[in-house]
């Protein structure tokens, strides 16, 4: 009997241990930044004023939707060649999207939210590539899934990591419920009172990435320690 129970309480925690194994990080394979009024281009050629400070992406509004030059989204393309089938649906898969806040363009204007939605309007390719179109500024309003990842920007210190479950989209993505087009980084509500007292307001991010992890959900931690205290009763008998 006392066999029978020191087996029992190894294979409960070979079990309840197996899904810590697994992390990723999926990298954005191509971005580029998108104006209303058509132009396309990276962060060294879109225009911005970017006051001294070095960033990948951007987001900008005006209160006046026909400013079109002043509006600005980031399209992000995700690579997730590195993961299967297999581990997007093992129970305990998360996936977080993570991006530095490094700087915004004034503090002045309130009202303007930084968004995160996964674009279904279209593939695009960097504008280095002839395959694909270009993205589009509409693009970011039709996105689906939309979340905030950053409330009120102008209240938000420069050099802030933020992040976002993004769990569900990258399931999706591997599964092949919908196709991965990207992300796309935008300003809500769209031609909001981020144009008060004739300003724009914009945010600046530089370094975004995916990371992914399988954890133990808490049934798996309760074997875990239902196994361990059985290996305990065994060895003070």
């Amino acid at each position: 009997m006392k066999k029978l129970i020191f087996s029992s309480a190894v294979v409960l925690t070979m079990i309840s241990t197996s899904h810590l194994a697994h992390s990723a990080v999926l990298s954005i394979s191509d971005n580029l930044i998108v104006t209303a009024d058509g132009t396309v281009g990276s962060a060294a050629n879109s225009g911005l004023p970017t006051n001294g400070v070095a960033f990948d992406y951007a987001v900008r509004e005006r209160q006046n939707s026909n400013q079109t030059d002043r509006r600005v989204v980031s399209f992000l393309g995700v690579d997730t060649s590195n993961l299967t089938v297999a581990e997007v649906n093992t129970p305990g898969f998360q996936a977080t999207f993570t991006v530095n806040h490094v700087g915004q363009l004034n503090s002045v204007n309130t009202g303007l939210d930084l968004s995160l939605g996964r674009n279904v309007s279209g593939d695009w390719d960097s504008i280095s590539d002839s395959g694909d179109p270009d993205p589009q500024f509409a693009w970011a309003a039709a996105s689906a899934d939309q979340s905030v990842i950053l409330a009120d920007i102008h209240t938000v210190a420069d050099s802030q990591a933020l992040s976002l479950d993004v769990t569900s989209i990258v399931q999706g993505w591997v599964n092949g419920t919908f196709a991965n087009q990207g992300l796309i980084l935008l300003g809500t509500p769209a031609a909001s009172n981020a144009g008060n007292n004739n300003l724009s307001q914009a945010s600046y991010l530089a370094g975004a990435a995916i990371n992914t992890a399988i954890v133990p959900e808490p049934s798996a931690l309760i074997l875990t320690g239902f196994g361990l205290l059985g290996f305990l009763a065994v060895r003070r008998r």
